[in-house]
């Protein structure tokens, strides 16, 4: 056991996420959305919600502060979501439920 690390990460999710540089994506979608024809890594958490993967996810990655997109969430994800590294796949069926992360740096101690 790992402290720190939530209990939803799979050894598949954290290689992603530590493999992940600055300005990388990270999409988490819904059941709706056609991700196994994406075509980016993707990891399936069907019994977990959108919002409790997207604060796992933000205990390890850092959101980047610099760019006018850190987090967005639109209608129409395909092509912004095929274009990301990965995918988080979750079963709930909100239609457009879509979030887009983009990972940041980690400063120095001051």
């Amino acid at each position: 056991m790992l402290k720190l690390i939530p209990p939803l990460f799979g050894l598949d999710l954290l290689a992603i996420l530590r493999a992940m540089g600055h300005g990388d994506e990270i999409a988490i979608v819904e059941a709706n959305y056609p991700a196994d024809s994406a075509r980016p890594a993707l990891v399936r958490l069907d019994d977990i919600s959108a919002t409790d993967i997207l604060d796992a996810v933000m205990t390890l990655m850092p959101p980047t502060i610099s760019s006018t997109r850190p987090l967005s969430s639109c209608r129409s994800l395909a092509i912004p979501a095929n274009a990301s590294g990965a995918m988080i796949q979750n079963g709930e069926r909100w239609l457009y439920g879509n979030i887009i992360l983009k990972k940041g740096i980690i400063r120095p101690d001051a």
